[in-house]
């Protein structure tokens, strides 16, 4: 059984077995992990299992192989990997609907969706387009990943979540409201609808597009980096974001 602090997320990791076939197809999809070393690499499939294992997959009229299940964790595991505690705060339900799915409070129909009780929600189809598509910046579990992580590090479990929370409450708002980010030609419009959304498709941004951030917007970038604790792998989604062209 999976043992887990609140405090200090996982603290002990369990066993999955990953065949070559599995490692090749997360990493066709996200190069970073490709571009990993070894040790990062291992540390990088310890907690990809240990998420798959904690966090519960509904299927809701789709139905998911393996690879799938894989391909919707990895970038949970990429959008955290600098974080030295990796836990999820309340995050322990994924549910995924074959395509857009009516909201039952909103009566709205939605592709993607974070609940602050812990549960992220997506359409397999935008999903889909998102894997298939890696240079367009639109991808939605990294959105709503982003929206996730914002939540769960409010806890403030830990010196890491206390910065990152700082850090966010400090400065987000600005770099939004900023004009030379106003006036980009990068960003979409939807990007302007509040600050929540701003991180989330900025992330989208960071993850398939990082070298065109750095450029349009350095400042930011930036901060997004030291915010994330990626400076380590910074030049591996630059090298990744290459890879896409």
């Amino acid at each position: 059984m999976l043992k887990v602090n609140s405090i200090f997320g996982f603290t002990e990791y369990p066993k999955c077995s990953f065949t070559p076939n599995d490692r090749l197809e997360v990493e066709v999809h996200y190069p970073f992990v490709g571009l990993l070393d070894s040790a990062d690499r291992n540390k990088f499939y310890k907690r990809l299992c240990a998420l798959m294992k904690n966090v519960t997959l509904h299927e809701k009229g789709v139905e998911l192989t393996r690879t799938d299940r894989m391909l919707i964790a990895a970038p949970a595991i990429i959008l955290s990997f600098g974080f030295k505690h990796f836990h999820w705060g309340r995050f322990k339900h994924v549910f995924v609907y074959p395509e857009a799915y009516k909201n039952k409070k909103t009566g709205n129909y939605h592709h993607g969706e974070t609940s602050p009780i812990g549960s992220v929600v997506v359409s397999w189809r935008r999903v889909k387009e998102g894997l298939d598509n890696p240079d367009d910046a639109l991808h939605l579990l990294y959105h709503e990943y982003a929206h996730a992580l914002m939540l769960s590090r409010k806890g403030r479990y830990t010196r890491e979540d206390r910065q990152f929370v700082r850090r966010i409450n400090r400065h987000l708002e600005d770099f939004m409201r900023s004009r030379e980010i106003q006036d980009s030609k990068l960003l979409r419009k939807y990007a302007f609808a509040n600050p929540w959304e701003f991180f989330a498709c900025t992330i989208e941004e960071l993850m398939e597009r990082a070298d065109s951030l750095r450029d349009y917007h350095p400042k930011y970038y930036a901060f997004l980096i030291k915010l994330l604790n990626m400076e380590k792998y910074e030049g591996l989604l630059l090298q990744q974001a290459s890879w896409y062209r």
